[in-house]
């Protein structure tokens, strides 16, 4: 990959190398969980690559072997909830919804390479990307009903597009992991390889990438995104919206108290 470019934020480590800018959430003892700081240095990352000439696509990926992602910070919700008010949940969400249109909208081709789980925000991570490419090890799932709330960083908007309704609803209704097998069998994935191979299989994506045009690449991507009917930012209204309701709510707090009593 030719010789490697680091830049270090709070909670993400990026390396440039060979037009490849890789972007790596470095909380691997928190199973490189999200929170504020992660949604700013994340934002903070993506404009590293979008202003970088020659930049041509970005992996996303998570630090260690355990996880691409965990979702949410369990430790640090249930730390905030008693001074977490209902408009700093939204302010918080909004924050990773941007994110997620960030990662929609870039010009670069965004590749997830998924090394752990991927569940709750960070299964939402990886379905914003354009390409997700799984080791065997990887489990995926919504889980955000299991803590009372809805997905509101767009699990919701794209889930119903990658593998159908009904295999959404059951997938967002129940909470319940896939592993990598049957993420693929579900189309939930791009490609599931052994854990072994995961780097080179992800090289080799990119290697294809990079074969073409940058601009053919910008607008096959945005005519991809375009063909998906609905709107995701009706979707992030309405999202956003259950969110300050839910948090209001006995079915919320019983659901962070049993959290809470597991942990």
């Amino acid at each position: 990959m030719g010789k490697q470019q680091a830049h270090e934020l709070a909670t993400v480590v990026t390396t440039m190398a060979a037009g490849v800018r890789t972007i790596m959430l470095n909380r691997p003892e928190q199973m490189n969980a999200l929170y504020s700081q992660v949604y700013r240095d994340l934002e903070a990352a993506f404009d590293l690559a979008e202003t970088d000439a020659e930049c041509r696509a970005v992996v996303l990926t998570g630090a260690g072997d355990r996880a691409f992602c965990a979702g949410g910070d369990k430790a640090l919700d249930l730390g905030n909830l008693g001074s977490y008010s209902v408009e700093d949940s939204i302010e918080e969400h909004e924050l990773a919804q941007g994110v997620i249109r960030r990662i929609r909208d870039s010009a670069l081709p965004v590749i997830a390479r998924v090394n752990g789980v991927a569940v709750g925000g960070g299964l939402d991570l990886a379905l914003a990307c354009d390409l997700v490419i799984a080791a065997e090890s990887a489990r995926f799932g919504s889980l955000w009903i299991t803590r009372g709330i809805v997905p509101a960083l767009g699990g919701g908007w794209l889930l119903p597009r990658i593998v159908g309704t009904l295999k959404a609803k059951e997938l967002m209704l129940t909470g319940r992991l896939v592993d990598g097998a049957e993420a693929a069998e579900l189309g939930l994935v791009t490609r599931v390889v052994s854990d072994a191979d995961l780097d080179a299989a992800v090289d080799a994506a990119v290697s294809q990438i990079l074969a073409h045009p940058a601009l053919a690449l910008r607008f096959t991507k945005r005519l991809a995104n375009a063909a998906a009917e609905g709107a995701l930012d009706d979707y992030f209204d309405a999202a956003t919206s259950y969110v300050g309701l839910l948090r209001s709510t006995e079915e919320f707090a019983s659901s962070v108290a049993a959290m809470a009593a597991r942990a």
